[in-house]
């Protein structure tokens, strides 16, 4: 990532409704949310939340796609890894012990990011189908959390 990629996504971030709304699309990954839906649930006019959608479409943190007469929005948790990498990249002056939990859980999060988008691209598994195959491989409800410690 480029610095100027990361000023991008964060000054996009920086404003309190696209944080919200990048933070609400986290939450309801990997399906997304129409646009209409995240304008009424964050009581939002829906021309302002269109101008707040392209903004963090432009940053590279969301992505959109159409679903018959809706556009369904998702966040791009890959952004939110690279952005943590970039930070991290030359970190503690040749000392990587000090950022080694921060290092582990970016890596753990490209992993999970790397299962989660392998499965969603089987379209013809539906939601419990999905949600099974994630628990059969340990990322499901009931399994067994094998996410690094960070300090």
């Amino acid at each position: 990532m480029k610095s100027d990629d990361a000023i991008l996504a964060f000054s996009a971030l920086a404003q309190p409704t696209r944080l919200a709304v990048f933070r609400l699309l986290m939450t309801h990954e990997p399906d997304g949310l129409p646009a209409g839906d995240l304008a009424r649930q964050l009581e939002v006019p829906h021309n302002t939340m269109s101008t707040h959608l392209g903004i963090l479409s432009r940053a590279g943190l969301i992505g959109a796609s159409r679903h018959s007469r809706s556009i369904v929005y998702r966040a791009r948790p890959e952004a939110v890894a690279a952005l943590a990498s970039f930070l991290v990249k030359d970190c503690c002056h040749g000392r990587p012990d000090i950022c080694a939990p921060l290092i582990a859980f970016v890596a753990a999060f490209r992993h999970l990011e790397n299962r989660i988008t392998a499965f969603a691209a089987l379209a013809s598994l539906d939601r419990v189908s999905l949600q099974a195959r994630l628990t059969d491989i340990g990322q499901g409800e009931g399994a067994t959390s094998r996410r690094p410690e960070v300090a």
